[in-house]
């Protein structure tokens, strides 16, 4: 995204932080093997609420629940013949 930035928008970017992960999720540079870790557990805290939410509403198993998702989309044709 830097290079689409600067070389393309003209738009450049100068830092301040108090911290190290001050800056967290950047777009101007990769995530730091910190940072991936806390998008991580935060994706995998999100999902389990998500499918919780699903298994009782549907009043399935959680375990089926993520079984039959894994993140992926399904149209609702497909959807309905999973349950």
């Amino acid at each position: 995204m830097k290079g689409l930035f600067n070389n393309k928008l003209g738009i450049t970017f100068d830092n301040a932080k108090t911290n190290l992960n001050a800056d967290y999720l950047p777009v101007t540079q990769p995530l730091s093997p910190y940072q991936s870790k806390v998008l991580q557990n935060e994706i995998e805290h999100i999902y389990s609420a998500f499918i919780t939410h699903v298994a009782e509403g549907r009043h399935m198993n959680k375990a089926i629940v993520d079984s039959i998702g894994q993140g992926r989309v399904w149209n609702a044709m497909d959807a309905k013949r999973s349950g």
